[in-house]
């Protein structure tokens, strides 16, 4: 097998041999697209990083925030006794929804 070096990297791989001016090294078949070439060998790229498990838990909290901004707003704007009530029970909820999951983080 042949990989096909484009800017230190494995371009191609193929059983023929390259076209004469083409940069290449002999390889084994495991060798795959993508994997870096340094002095002549053929390495596979390093394994990406393992995602953040609080990326989620935090998502989840920028959305209960800008929901919380806007119970703030409405509660500005709201003269009906009642329904300042209601923003403020769910300005609660919110927080303490906020709160259980940053309790989560790892």
């Amino acid at each position: 097998m042949y990989a096909i070096i484009v800017d230190g990297k494995v371009a191609e791989v193929s059983a023929e041999l390259p076209p004469a001016g083409a940069m290449f090294l002999e390889c084994g078949a495991e060798v795959r697209p993508g994997w870096t070439v340094d002095g002549g060998v053929c390495a596979p790229p390093p394994p990406l990083p393992e995602p953040d498990p609080n990326a989620i838990i935090d998502a989840r909290i920028e959305e209960l925030e800008a929901s919380q901004h806007r119970a703030v707003r409405e509660l500005l704007v709201l003269t009906d006794s009642a329904a300042v009530a209601e923003a403020r029970a769910r300005l609660a909820c919110t927080e303490s929804a906020i709160a259980a999951l940053r309790a989560q983080r790892a």
